[in-house]
């Protein structure tokens, strides 16, 4: 892979247009949606004036203050290059912005000889809420659970002043949404050449007891290195398969995925809030090849009348269309039951060798 011009920013998500034509199809087709619909009166704009506690003095805070108004303390924590964490990390740089949310840094880790991480960052401030730092904290038990090679390793996690931390093995290399924006949509044999590594991170996954659903695959949330190796990140949305009985939110959905899913990615199922399965995944896998493989966003190649994605323009093998169109069926019963089946799919179709 060419590497050169690519810039690290993230990939942008579908226009407001677009994100209001499918959540109307949504509600008009609830039987395609295992039978749960969403009231239009419930997406309603989430509320702009929050409170938090101030970290420092337990003061009430309004959403958007720098300082607190009893205490005049910080109400976020920026990190500057030198500034030492745990006694052991480093500051290098900021990579990345992530709103009120937090910031993602550059560190390196006196404790294993100057090596270096990232360090994902969830301020106490503004929208950041009790379920936010609960996924966060559980995105940090996930990944120390893991042992893979398509997935950061896990270092360490911790709270400083009231934020929260995630340290992980640092990945050098972009995702694939940065590399489609300079490069342009990937080739069949590009795709072809990545997708058994989607493909088997999903199975390791959906292959463990309980089984992990990871509910946010997006060209965004896989990095791919100079020499072809794919990771699979952000596991902030990660779940297991056990039915959710979260409360449906002032948007029209289960507040505990109001923050975390993408749009134009996720399966239907998850957006209307029932029990993710791996085919969940594998409709966001699929979906991800659709952007992949035409650079425009997955709801572009959406047919309100045939009421799923128009794939007979892709231009690409009868073999690979047959596998998009059954990754992105609507239905869950008309998808792939999981990675593995998907795999020896491939397989019988030449697409694979066996233990390749």
């Amino acid at each position: 892979m060419d590497f050169e011009n690519v810039p690290k920013s993230p990939a942008s998500e579908a226009p407001p247009e677009v994100v209001a034509a499918f959540m109307q199809y949504v509600q008009q087709n609830p039987s395609l949606f295992m039978g749960k619909q969403v009231s239009a009166k419930d997406l309603k704009p989430a509320p702009q004036h929050m409170y938090f506690r101030c970290i420092h003095c337990d003061g009430q805070v309004l959403s958007g203050m720098d300082q607190c108004p009893s205490c005049g303390k910080a109400t976020m924590q920026t990190l500057k290059r030198g500034d030492l964490l745990q006694g052991r990390y480093i500051v290098e740089s900021q990579l990345m912005r992530s709103g009120g949310f937090g910031n993602l840094y550059s560190v390196l880790d006196r404790a294993d000889g100057d090596r270096p991480y990232v360090m994902k960052q969830l301020q106490h401030r503004r929208q950041v809420s009790d379920k936010d730092r609960a996924l966060f904290e559980r995105e940090g038990r996930l990944l120390a659970s893991f042992d893979y090679h398509g997935i950061p390793r896990f270092q360490d996690s911790f709270s400083h002043d009231g934020a929260l931390y995630l340290v992980l093995e640092r990945i050098w290399g972009v995702t694939l949404g940065q590399y489609l924006k300079v490069k342009g949509p990937f080739s069949e044999d590009q795709v072809m050449a990545l997708l058994p590594q989607m493909l088997e991170v999903l199975n390791y996954l959906h292959q463990r007891s309980p089984a992990v659903i990871h509910r946010d695959v997006k060209p965004g949330n896989f990095m791919l290195t100079e020499d072809g190796h794919l990771y699979l990140i952000d596991f902030g949305a990660a779940t297991d398969i056990l039915p959710r009985t979260d409360a449906v939110g002032a948007t029209g959905l289960p507040e505990e995925l109001t923050n975390v899913f993408t749009k134009g990615f996720s399966a239907p199922e998850v957006l209307l809030g029932m029990a993710p399965q791996p085919a969940s995944d594998l409709y966001s896998l699929g979906t991800t090849l659709l952007f992949l493989l035409t650079g425009r966003h997955p709801y572009t190649h959406y047919d309100a009348m045939e009421g799923g994605f128009h794939t007979a323009t892709l231009g690409v093998s009868d073999g690979l269309r047959a596998v998009i169109d059954r990754l992105t069926a609507f239905r869950v019963a008309d998808r792939y039951r999981d990675a593995e089946e998907v795999l020896s799919d491939m397989v019988e179709r030449g697409f694979i060798r066996p233990n390749s």
